[in-house]
């Protein structure tokens, strides 16, 4: 009798779960009703691809994953205390030029996710990225969801995302981000059997998609640092956005007088800077 009532207990618990899941994703799916317009004004091409989101949020959760062997590693935080990541996701675009200057204003580095899609509008920006020291990582060439993608689709993303980047910096960044935040065993063997040291994924999201008001983006950074001790680290998720590059000119200043260095991903991995390419 107590066995029995354990596992109804267990499976209570279980449908309880699912229901706090499928609830969460209601509430995901309204948001993004709402700011789709939002979305779809500050972003090029590929963000304007429905559910994106969304799909970040919920894969998000894969934060556990177990890579094996033959996949690359994959990392939701940093390994190192006291820093702080910034990534930007989905450029080159409008605001690139703004978010490298705020961050040459402080003497601090970032990483950029592009998307091979925007190179021929905006690829002209990446080049200065990296002069200045800034990590540039893939993101796929059109943002696909490595979960719904065959072998050969993947690889043939990753492929003209790379030789965009041979084209435009003479070099193959070795850094990529699941696009939707999912990955796949699969996924990780073609990416380490084409060279790649990482996937990053984040464990801090700004919910700058959510919003087009920089002063909601600065009151989210302000309460995830109000809730964490000193010395915390942070791999922080914002994308290629107006109001976000405004966010960062205010933010940035900040976290520098408050002693965090704001660094580049591989830094905050404790991994060399002569892998990153």
């Amino acid at each position: 009798m107590f066995m029995y009532l354990i596992k109804a207990n267990h499976n209570v618990k279980r449908e309880l779960d699912e229901l706090k899941t499928h609830y969460e994703m209601l509430q995901i799916e309204l948001q993004q009703t709402q700011s789709l317009k939002v979305i779809e004004s500050n972003h090029v091409n590929v963000t304007r691809i429905p559910r994106l989101y969304k799909k970040e949020r919920i894969h998000n959760r894969q934060k556990n994953y177990q890579t094996q062997q033959d996949s690359i590693k994959v990392f939701s935080s940093c390994t190192k205390n006291g820093v702080i990541a910034i990534t930007i996701d989905d450029g080159p675009g409008v605001s690139t030029s703004r978010i490298l200057d705020v961050f040459k204003k402080y003497n601090s580095k970032a990483t950029f996710f592009f998307v091979g899609v925007n190179f021929e509008k905006y690829g002209n920006i990446i080049k200065p990225a990296f002069d200045e020291g800034h990590l540039i990582a893939s993101h796929t060439w059109s943002h696909i969801d490595f979960s719904e993608s065959t072998d050969d689709k993947i690889k043939e993303e990753i492929g003209k995302n790379n030789n965009g980047f041979r084209n435009l910096i003479r070099a193959v960044p070795r850094y990529i981000r699941p696009p939707y935040g999912t990955f796949t065993h699969n996924a990780g063997r073609i990416l380490k059997e084409m060279g790649f040291e990482a996937a990053v994924r984040w464990d801090y999201d700004t919910r700058d998609w959510d919003t087009n008001q920089s002063s909601n983006v600065v009151s989210s950074f302000q309460r995830i640092f109000d809730s964490k001790p000193e010395n915390s680290s942070f791999l922080v998720l914002m994308h290629d956005m107006e109001h976000s590059a405004h966010a960062l000119s205010l933010i940035v200043p900040k976290l520098v007088e408050k002693g965090y260095k704001l660094v580049r991903v591989d830094e905050c991995l404790g991994i060399p800077e002569s892998r990153a390419y």
